[in-house]
């Protein structure tokens, strides 16, 4: 259900955000459609069923077929004459009913619209086959290898786009059946929804027949094909599927090795068993987004597949479990509109934390959740300020990437779990899952099925935290005199554009007492509060929030010895990561027993903490010592912790001041140990800081080195920019940059990082920025996508000019909310 106040919220925001966007911004993106209310085009039709029969020619790269569109008048409605379907970018070329009647249509701005030979009565069905074809412009994509031949095929429907493949109401609340009959060259396979068929082969050409019986929105229905490896497996009984480029058939096993996991972890805390028939994930070439959780078959970007060294560094465990999230949060239950897609996003988002929390403990989980946290609020500022259920946008994409969605919705569900106890909550997600089995869901859903497991009323908190905008900023002070401790909370956010004047919670607060950890839960209710607890002692420390359950900014006033005493004493691992934070900077100034006491707690976080991103943030702490003993112990663990994230930490906070013999000598025997990749990078990075003379050549010729992706190669490059080489001229580093952008034969994502080497420059050299203009339609989506960045910076109105003339062509929704992020900053005067 859309909250009363959308409307009203809407002005009150757009009001606040014009008055927070540079005026030079908004000249430019003025001639962009305006942001408004997302409205669905009303439909007469509910779709039960599509059935697609469809021949590929990857050298024309175009598609033939028919897609018979089986539908009933929507309940309620009078007797319809004429029908309507989304199909934007492919010619249909004849429709006929059910009798084998020719009708007449038209096609205008994406939509087919159909008069019927006769009015169709309510309850009752017609069946229409639409012969169409084209080379499609969105929706489905062909892929080529490196000599520029068509080897895959792959489909991306949402949001909008599955109207770039074939005939249907595009819409994520109506839902259909599916069924695929696919005609493609002998040596592809292909994978679709449900189960294969089977498969004939006549010829140099093979066809496959596939089914879904479940019905699911037309932005979940998938086709891929193209010359792969395949991996099977099972998970009680449901059958597995793995797929990519044959060339990395040997890495397949090792790469989704956690799915059957997975599945039976989210089928445990769902209360619903994996839901169908089996499930797939193929690895896909120039994919523009990490993963797609169609309906059983999850198409994944190939770039996240590679050999041991990338696993070490990138493993694909996080997005496999964010996909299979998905399975039941966004396929299973759908969100009714784009407003709600939290409600796939958040959950998806969510569950990964719930499986680190089940794969790597509690401390991974409570940083997980802190970080979802930080980059909500992060993106909750200014013109982005806005509610978690919002519907505001000029493309339903645009709401997937201000920090809402994702982390926002996550951060809610965290904040729900904290409120009504694990017990509670997790039934409650059962019911919710149980009670939707196979509907579309709004937000007020989910609110039910909480409120009927806990039997707690929560419409209050749904308003303010997911109806409302903005979120609690929050000082903290507290001072311990007479037996008692004194903890003032003050809300200090800005409270225009309908921001809560004070949120209200439920609020865990620790006390360090000797060797208790007392815990008291006040009530957050008011901008200014003072909570009092009588203590026979002054604690070692206070926290606020101890669980971690608000989305909030806060300052937290405490003092050194306080900071000092959580990281050595206090389990909870996100405080562990604020005192590092805040000793860091004492350390400069530190002398004597303080300096000592300091030195031991941070080197025994970096070394001991049994939390790994705790002693991952230990290292720039660590690096602030700048002496011998910090040197030795950053050169342990840049060459032989067990996580690479640690290693490249290390090597980062090693870094030289100027030309050291020494540590060259140390960063080549890392780069030359070969670890991983990423230790790789980060080691040449290291070597050229420590020997800059002749580091641009040696760069320059370590590119030819092969990498999965070209992911050494793309560091190399990122430091062969920031090289400061004195044997070698600027212009010369600059001409390298842009011939590597502009190299076919490289890996998109050398080029990209080429191009990102070169945006400090792009903002400044106009020259330079009209030169990259030349790669606004280049293939390759992560390289438009750096241009488009580089080129925001730059207040050349022609250069502007040419963004927004991209707008108008991009394909991608993705692209096109890139470019309007670009036209929306402010750039940097000449």
């Amino acid at each position: 259900m859309k909250s009363p106040s959308r409307a009203a919220s809407f002005l009150v925001l757009v009001a606040a955000a014009c008055a927070s966007v540079p005026e030079s911004a908004r000249e430019s993106a003025a001639a962009l459609p305006p942001p408004g209310p997302f409205v669905a085009r009303r439909r007469a039709i509910d779709v039960e069923h599509y059935a697609l029969a469809l021949a590929l020619d990857p050298v024309a790269r175009r598609l033939d077929g028919t897609a018979r569109v089986r539908f009933w008048p929507i309940a309620g409605a009078a007797a319809i004459e004429y029908v309507e379907l989304d199909l934007d970018g492919l010619e249909a070329r004849r429709v006929l009913d059910r009798a084998g009647r020719a009708l007449v249509f038209r096609q205008d701005a994406g939509v087919l619209g159909i008069t019927l030979a006769a009015p169709l009565e309510a309850g009752t069905f017609e069946e229409l086959a639409i012969e169409y074809g084209g080379t499609p412009v969105k929706g489905l994509w062909f892929a080529d290898d490196e000599r520029g031949v068509p080897t895959q095929v792959f489909t991306q429907g949402e949001c909008e786009d599955a109207r770039g493949w074939f005939p249907c109401v595009d819409d994520p609340s109506d839902r259909a059946t599916f069924e695929l009959v696919v005609d493609v060259p002998k040596s592809w396979t292909t994978l679709s929804s449900g189960v294969r068929v089977e498969r004939v082969e006549r010829g140099e050409r093979a066809t496959e027949a596939w089914r879904m019986d479940f019905p699911h929105p037309p932005y979940l229905d998938t086709l891929v094909a193209g010359e792969f490896a395949t991996k099977s497996g099972a998970w009680e009984g449901v059958p597995l599927a793995f797929l990519a480029d044959p060339r990395w058939a040997a890495e397949l096993e090792p790469t989704f090795a956690v799915t059957g996991d997975v599945l039976a972890l989210f089928s445990r805390l769902t209360g619903t068993r994996y839901p169908y028939v089996k499930y797939s994930q193929a690895c896909v070439a120039e994919f523009p987004f990490g993963g797609m959780e169609n309906v059983s078959a999850t198409t994944i970007t190939d770039t996240a597949i590679g050999d041991e060294r990338f696993r070490r560094d990138a493993p694909m465990d996080g997005l496999i479990a964010h996909e299979a999230a998905h399975q039941w949060f966004g396929d299973l239950l759908t969100c009714a509109d784009w407003s709600h897609i939290w409600l796939n996003e958040g959950f998806a988002t969510y569950f990964t934390a719930l499986w680190t929390e089940h794969a790597k403990g509690a401390d991974e989980y409570a940083v997980a959740l802190r970080r979802a946290q930080e980059a909500n609020v992060a993106g909750d500022v200014g013109a982005k300020r806005r509610p978690i259920v919002w519907d505001v946008c000029r493309q339903p994409m645009d709401l997937f990437f201000t920090g809402h969605a994702y982390p926002g919705g996550a951060a809610r569900l965290h904040l729900l779990r904290c409120l009504l106890g694990d017990d509670a909550f997790f039934r409650g997600l059962a019911l919710y899952v149980g009670q939707n089995h196979g509907r579309s869901v709004v937000t007020e859903d989910l609110r039910v099925a909480l409120e009927a497991a806990s039997g707690r009323p929560l419409a209050d908190a749904f308003r303010q935290w997911l109806e409302s905008p903005g979120h609690p900023e929050l000082r903290v002070t507290w001072r311990f005199a007479d037996g008692r401790v004194r903890l003032q909370v003050e809300q200090v956010h800005a409270t225009d554009g309908g921001v809560p004047a004070a949120f209200r919670a439920p609020v865990e607060v620790e006390l360090a007492l000797g060797e208790e950890r007392r815990v008291e839960t006040v009530e957050l209710r008011e901008r200014v509060q003072t909570f009092e607890f009588d203590c026979a002692e002054a604690p070692r420390w206070v926290l606020f929030d101890a669980r971690g359950a608000l989305p909030k900014r806060c300052e937290d006033v405490k003092r050194g010895a306080e900071w000092l005493a959580i990281l050595e004493g206090c389990d909870r691992a996100p405080f562990r990561l604020d005192a590092l934070a805040a000793l860091a900077k004492a350390v400069p100034d530190a002398k004597g027993d303080e300096r000592a006491r300091l030195w031991t707690a941070i080197r025994r976080a970096a070394r001991e903490d049994r939390c790994a991103s705790v002693r991952e943030a230990a290292i720039p702490a660590l690096a602030e010592f700048r002496d011998a003993n910090a040197r030795a112990e950053l050169s342990a663990l840049a060459s032989s912790d067990e996580r690479s994230a640690i290693r490249c930490a290390a090597l980062d906070a090693l870094r030289p001041q100027g030309p050291d013999a020494e540590l060259a000598r140390f960063a080549r025997a890392q780069y030359d140990a070969a670890w991983s990749w990423n230790t790789m990078a980060h080691a040449a990075a290291l070597f050229a800081a420590a020997r800059p003379a002749g580091a641009f050549a040696w760069l320059r010729d370590e590119r030819a080195k092969d990498s999965p992706h070209g992911v050494l190669e793309a560091q190399l490059v990122t430091a062969l920019g920031a090289s400061a080489d004195p044997t070698v001229p600027a212009s010369a580093v600059r001409a390298e940059l842009l011939r590597t952008a502009f190299d076919e034969s490289e890996h998109e994502g050398v080029r990209a990082s080429a191009v990102n080497a070169l945006a400090g420059r792009v903002a400044k050299e106009t020259a330079l920025a009209r030169e990259l203009l030349g790669l606004l339609d280049a293939r390759g989506h992560r390289l438009r996508q750096a241009v488009i960045r580089a080129l925001g910076a730059n207040p050349d109105r022609a250069v502007r000019a040419a963004l927004r003339a991209r707008w108008d062509r991009a394909p991608l929704a993705l692209e096109r909310h890139v470019i309007q992020e670009a036209l929306e900053r402010r750039p940097t005067e000449p």
